[in-house]
């Protein structure tokens, strides 16, 4: 195997076909998950079946391929894609979303405003001899939250990356306020203090003592005083949505609409204890996921593709989506 041959960056790179039969790539980088075994996988992800659906719609001679390099890998990776004139592109997903940012920001790659301004990005494209970055996670955000109806006020579980793309997606649509609760609520501060000062406003209200590390009973005990007065609460951390929200607290809130950032098996048990304590749940995760893939697709395919394409796309993207 040649030193720059990209299939030693490719996860699942027995199963895939031959990547010279193709006229383009495009591809997702991360840093995986754990499977059975313990050994990091990006199979989990729902991107290159979308994809790859799209392109056979589309009639597009394209591959899209899971990308699973060591964080130390991640400048030479950058570097062989920007040299492979067949790369139009790639999405990145968590934890490389600041690594790239540094990278395109080191390599004088064109940053959108909101890349800038949330200083991370999902999804690089090709702009002339170089790459270019953009975050279209909140995008994503927004359509997904415009589709699970209007809200006047919501609670976000979790303060992290995630945090900062939803809250940039949905403030616009969200009526009164927006209550972070956070296990450091330090975080929760920091990000209340950043957007409140962008829209001149105090829309966001962290829940906690600043200064305080909450344990889980404290974190339960401000979601039942704070719950009856939301209509929706988004679930944004990598843990399970049933763990944050216990079924007896659940049962004492009004009927609300329960959220997660997450898809899939992840979100079966907060999709149980919703319809068992009468609220309803929102495959926000999912719709999310299509969203930001239906804005990066436009990016890599720009030439054919425009921002009238967005609900096509996003169509042909969720019909590719799989259970």
């Amino acid at each position: 195997m040649k030193a720059n041959d990209i299939s030693r960056y490719v996860d699942n790179v027995d199963e895939i076909p031959d990547l010279h039969d193709y006229e383009f790539i495009a591809g997702i980088v991360g840093g995986g998950m754990p499977d059975k075994t313990g050994m990091k996988t990006l199979r989990y992800s729902k991107s290159p079946p979308m994809w790859n659906g799209v392109f056979a719609r589309e009639g597009i001679n394209a591959l899209y391929i899971a990308l699973l390099p060591k964080q130390s890998m991640l400048p030479d990776l950058y570097e062989y894609l920007k040299r492979d004139k067949r790369v139009m592109g790639f999405n990145v997903t968590n934890p490389y979303k600041k690594d790239v940012f540094e990278i395109i920001s080191r390599d004088y790659g064109v940053l959108s405003q909101e890349a800038r301004d949330l200083g991370v990005i999902n999804t690089v494209y090709r702009t002339g001899t170089t790459f270019a970055g953009d975050t279209t996670d909140s995008r994503g955000a927004q359509l997904s939250f415009e589709g699970a109806g209007k809200f006047n006020n919501v609670l976000i579980n979790g303060a992290g990356d995630t945090t900062l793309s939803v809250l940039h997606g949905i403030i616009p649509l969200v009526q009164e306020h927006i209550y972070l609760l956070n296990r450091t609520a330090a975080k929760a501060h920091a990000l209340a203090r950043l957007f409140n000062t962008r829209i001149d406003e105090n829309k966001i209200i962290p829940l906690g003592k600043k200064d305080a590390i909450l344990n889980p009973e404290e974190q339960m005990s401000l979601l039942k005083q704070h719950g009856s007065s939301v209509d929706a609460i988004i679930n944004t951390t990598d843990a399970p949505g049933e763990t944050f929200l216990s079924y007896d607290i659940a049962r004492q809130l009004k009927p609300l609409t329960l959220m997660d950032v997450k898809y899939g098996e992840k979100t079966k048990g907060l999709e149980r204890l919703a319809a068992d304590a009468g609220h309803t749940f929102y495959p926000f995760g999912k719709y999310m996921l299509i969203g930001q893939a239906t804005y990066s697709f436009v990016h890599l395919f720009s030439e054919k593709y425009g921002n009238d394409s967005v609900p096509k796309l996003y169509k042909l993207m969720e019909q590719n989506f799989g259970d």
